[in-house]
């Protein structure tokens, strides 16, 4: 299954993604199937200003953000932080999460969606 490619041009375009303001690009670096059962989402993401990924929480499965540029907003089980370039978050099972742009450029990351291992 070995493959080398390029993002697409064109971005799926989410909007209100789990209730937010406006709308986030999403650009697949790997489909579900790709991941194999290992998880749902492996894709650079860009934010425009003013908008959102409203809150929401992970069931099963747990999230890592890695920051590429721009700045924003992060809460993540009511503690709100600021996130940039070279910042990571880990949202775990059963925990909660949001991120807004507050800045004036594009906030891009990218972000991975990674389902429980299985329990023997």
């Amino acid at each position: 299954m070995a493959f080398i490619r390029k993002l697409p041009d064109v971005p799926e375009r989410l909007e209100h993604l789990k209730g937010g303001a406006g709308h986030l690009e999403r650009y697949a670096i790997l489909s579900p199937e790709e991941m194999l059962g290992a998880g749902t989402v492996c894709a650079r993401m860009v934010l425009q200003p003013g908008c959102e990924v409203g809150e929401h929480t992970h069931h099963g499965n747990y999230e890592v953000y890695y920051f590429l540029s721009g700045h924003g907003t992060y809460r993540s089980n009511g503690e709100t932080t600021t996130v940039d370039a070279g910042t990571v978050t880990f949202t775990g099972d059963g925990e909660s999460h949001f991120l807004r742009n507050d800045g004036d450029m594009p906030l891009e990351f990218l972000a991975l969606v990674l389902n429980l291992p299985a329990q023997a």
